[in-house]
């Protein structure tokens, strides 16, 4: 069987909270990881998927944002959702509460799948 190759790589402040720091060496250290790690076309670690939580996905990603719904359309089915097998990279978000939204312009991975 082949297992997953999980690496957890969390930005935490001295009081544990997952936050930045407000210094210069800070962002830039962030940013070159953000590029060998999580930039699907620039990336060197070979990673398949990465996961945030809410919090992490609405202040980085969706900004808040609340996308233009149609109240009108059709329920979406309950069940499994599939992505795509060959994406090139996954973005997953926790969201229990079922509270996160973004439209598809807001996702981080353009090559890949969003799953909450």
């Amino acid at each position: 069987m082949n297992r997953p190759y999980v690496i957890i790589h969390t930005h935490t402040s001295i009081d544990g909270n997952i936050d930045s720091m407000d210094l210069p060496e800070f962002a830039t250290g962030s940013q070159h990881y953000q590029d060998i790690a999580l930039s699907p076309n620039r990336q060197v670690l070979n990673v398949d998927a990465y996961l945030n939580g809410k919090e992490s996905t609405q202040v980085n990603v969706t900004h808040y944002k609340v996308p233009d719904v149609d109240e009108y359309a059709a329920e979406v089915p309950s069940g499994d959702f599939l992505a795509e097998p060959d994406a090139g990279m996954y973005y997953v978000s926790i969201d229990g509460s079922s509270e996160l939204r973004w439209e598809e312009r807001d996702a981080p991975v353009r090559t890949g799948s969003v799953v909450t």
